[in-house]
């Protein structure tokens, strides 16, 4: 979608980074219901980024994938784990935020081939 192009459909994502179309939908729908991407009207739908790119740290995105699935009565913070895991469940968070924390959607999409397949990926 950036620089004009064409959103992307599911079934245009899922070729392009040659995942299943079902783990494309996952992904897709965390990120719907973070509120992070919108289906566009059309048939088939795009999505398209509810932000600014530049507004959208790579963090958000990671957040909402992990916690794809979860429930008021069954997520993360709920699961009990012994202390010396807690402990290094913790580093690691602390550690992929404070490397990802500064990098934005729009830093992703400027450095990746893939936005050139999109324009491809719509005639289908």
């Amino acid at each position: 979608h950036y620089g004009q192009r064409p959103a992307w459909t599911m079934d245009g994502l899922a070729q392009t980074v040659a995942v299943p179309k079902d783990a494309v939908a996952d992904v897709l729908g965390a990120l719907e219901n973070r509120g992070l991407l919108i289906q566009s009207c059309e048939e088939p739908p795009g999505y398209l980024p509810t932000a600014a790119l530049e507004t959208v740290s790579v963090t958000d995105v990671l957040d909402a994938v992990r916690a794809a699935g979860e429930s008021p009565y069954l997520n993360a913070e709920r699961l009990r784990a012994e202390p010396p895991v807690e402990k290094l469940v913790r580093r690691f968070e602390a550690a992929a935020h404070e490397a990802l924390g500064r990098h934005t959607l729009k830093d992703l999409v400027l450095s990746q081939p893939l936005g050139s397949a999109a324009s491809e990926q719509t005639s289908e």
